[in-house]
C-alpha cells in the first residue's frame, strides 16, 4: 500500500500521496508500468538507463512499494486521474 487509509478511505490515500509526486516521477511510474525498460526510457525522458534505474529505486522508496503489483497498482490509480494522457 502506497500510505494508510484517511478515515477508511483508501483512495483519499493514494490520490493525495500521488498528488506529491513531480511531473518527471508521474512520467517514470507510468512508463515502467507500462513494461519499458531503462533503455527506453532514458531515450524518452532523457539521461542514462543507470540514471533512471536509480530514479526508479527512489520512487520505489518514496511510495513505499517494494513488489511489481504495488508498482503496476499505482500506475493504475495514477491514470485513473483526468489529467492522465498515457505513457509515450
Amino acid at each position: 500500500m502506497l500510505v494508510g487509509s484517511h478515515r477508511g478511505n483508501v483512495g483519499f490515500a493514494h490520490r493525495w500521496t500521488l498528488m506529491l509526486l513531480s511531473s518527471r516521477e508521474k512520467r517514470l511510474l507510468r512508463r515502467i508500468a507500462a513494461g519499458k525498460t531503462d533503455e527506453q526510457i532514458a531515450s524518452t525522458l532523457g539521461g542514462t538507463a543507470n540514471q533512471i534505474a536509480e530514479q526508479r529505486a527512489r520512487l520505489l522508496d518514496k511510495l513505499n512499494i517494494s513488489s511489481e503489483a504495488e508498482f503496476v497498482e499505482a500506475a493504475k490509480r495514477l491514470a485513473a486521474f483526468s489529467t492522465y494522457r498515457g505513457a509515450t
